[in-house]
């Protein structure tokens, strides 16, 4: 039997991680995959300080986890917000400047604003509960999405992503062996360290540099669950807890269309302990892997398109 660690109670994956010795992360996108590929994937935070990631799937409407959109792990203890203020980040408009010598130069300057967004849907009425009134992990697990909605969008509207046909199937799994890429905002790539700069402006102009580099890709290989056949990633045992990255949408490469597709948003990353063979991998008890863990989205590109009609 496996033995999980649930992101909701990732503190003591967290506390591993941090026994381990320092590892170089580095961004794992493909050379394949241009910049723009990549542009539907956002850095947001809510109106409590919450990071985390989203991906654009309309010109409106942006998809994340229930639990970045609710302030906190144990989003489904209370009501998840109707509405509140969402930070991104956008390019503001170009100013001309004259430079010595007469010469002059378009500058484009960058910012994080907000924006008000309503909540259009998420995996809540998905919660089951056992007979301690508590929601159950599995059901917590893939309920964990929210679809957003602004009138003010602060991306392009040409940046939204193409949609795997097949993962709006709800009982489609991606298959064993796909090759997936979780894009997102992670510090644990922010080679910047904001904590040292010396004043909340030099923590600010770090922060900004590191969303404007972004996304950055986490890539794997999907294995499935031997107890209920779920999909997962292989993570690099030794890479730290990718916070941060949480509502980073999923993407396997369609090498005939020659563009990422979205198949799911990132969640968990679980640590397991698995004494059983699972395609090449073998693994005892005494073996540790990680997987990056997301849900599924045939349920919310539902809910987006009724919200759409």
């Amino acid at each position: 039997m496996n033995t999980r660690i649930n992101f909701a109670a990732c503190t003591l994956v967290m506390l591993l991680s941090a026994c381990r010795a320092p590892v170089h992360v580095v961004d794992q996108r493909p050379d394949f995959i241009p910049d723009e590929q990549v542009a539907s994937a956002l850095w947001i935070a809510e109106q409590s300080g919450v990071r985390g990631s989203a991906v654009a799937v309309s010109p409106r409407h942006l998809l994340t986890n229930a639990h970045i959109w609710g302030g906190g792990l144990r989003w489904w203890a209370s009501e998840l917000p109707l509405n509140q203020e969402i930070w991104g980040y956008e390019e503001g408009p170009a100013h001309v400047h004259t430079i010595e010598g007469g010469g002059k130069i378009s500058v484009v300057h960058h910012k994080i604003s907000g924006r008000q967004f309503r909540l259009a849907a998420s995996g809540e009425e998905s919660l089951e509960y056992g007979p301690d009134g508590e929601a159950t992990e599995a059901s917590i697990g893939r309920s964990d999405w929210a679809l957003i909605e602004t009138d003010k969008p602060f991306w392009d509207l040409d940046e939204v992503a193409f949609i795997h046909p097949a993962a709006t199937d709800p009982n489609w799994v991606v298959p064993e062996g796909t090759e997936l890429f979780v894009l997102g905002f992670s510090p644990i790539f922010n080679e910047e360290e904001e904590d040292e700069a010396s004043s909340d402006e030099e923590r600010s102009r770090a922060h900004l540099r590191f969303v404007q580099s972004g996304p950055y890709t986490l890539r794997g290989k999907v294995i499935h669950d031997p107890e209920d056949g779920r999909a997962g990633i292989q993570y690099p045992p030794d890479w730290p807890a990718p916070t941060g990255h949480s509502g980073s949408g999923v993407f396997l490469w369609n090498a005939d269309a020659e563009r990422l597709e979205l198949v799911g948003v990132f969640y968990s990353v679980t640590g397991m302990a698995w004494g059983l063979e699972i395609g090449p991998l073998k693994l005892t008890a005494s073996n540790h892997a990680q997987v990056l863990e997301f849900v599924p989205i045939a349920a919310a590109m539902q809910a987006l398109n009724a919200d759409s009609d």
